[in-house]
């Protein structure tokens, strides 16, 4: 191979391994503009839910978003909520490592690397007055909320029986804008 060739060799690697650098800082850019949006709807979704009386020691008792599994999400909707109130009340965000019973979540997110920690961490709050969000980026199992893409935009699914198994009610305003809903009054 002569020295051309291989100076050209050398600028078409260069070129791919420019442009593989500049997609992963898309992806990466795309990734954190997904987890913004998602932290956003995630101390939203507070506004359009309703827990039982019983889920709050009294009227100041802030509503408690936990993330299980993702310490940056975790920093990033803490970050989002900021001093955000819904209903009157302070948000306070937790990460957990363990889900239990008596978490003392209102809003649980998990994001949890095996199908079958997600599916302890749902069974670990039924019956608790928790509405519970999976993602779709770590699998299939669902909450009652369930983010996923759709046509390159954050979107969601809605499990009203998995919301009111735990004592929550989701409003029809929330329920309309989901891509589907499971267990929707006829």
């Amino acid at each position: 191979m002569t020295g051309g060739r291989i100076l050209s060799v050398w600028r078409v690697g260069l070129a791919a391994l420019v442009a593989l650098a500049a997609s992963m800082g898309d992806a990466r850019a795309q990734q954190s503009l997904e987890d913004a949006v998602k932290a956003t709807f995630l101390y939203r979704f507070g506004s359009f839910a309703n827990w039982p009386p019983s889920a709050f020691a009294d009227n100041t008792t802030p509503l408690v978003i936990c993330i299980a599994g993702d310490a940056a999400f975790a920093q990033l909707v803490e970050h989002s909520a900021g001093a955000q109130q819904i209903g009157g009340r302070a948000l306070s965000v937790r990460r957990l490592s363990i889900v239990s019973p008596a978490s003392g979540c209102h809003i649980l997110y998990i994001a949890l690397s095996s199908p079958q920690a997600i599916r302890d961490a749902l069974q670990a709050t039924t019956g608790d007055p928790v509405l519970t969000v999976t993602d779709a980026r770590f699998g299939s199992v669902r909450g009652a909320i369930h983010f996923a893409q759709s046509e390159g935009r954050v979107r969601f699914h809605i499990d009203r029986r998995a919301a009111q198994r735990n004592g929550v009610t989701l409003s029809s305003r929330l329920l309309n804008i989901a891509i589907s809903v499971e267990g929707a009054e006829g």
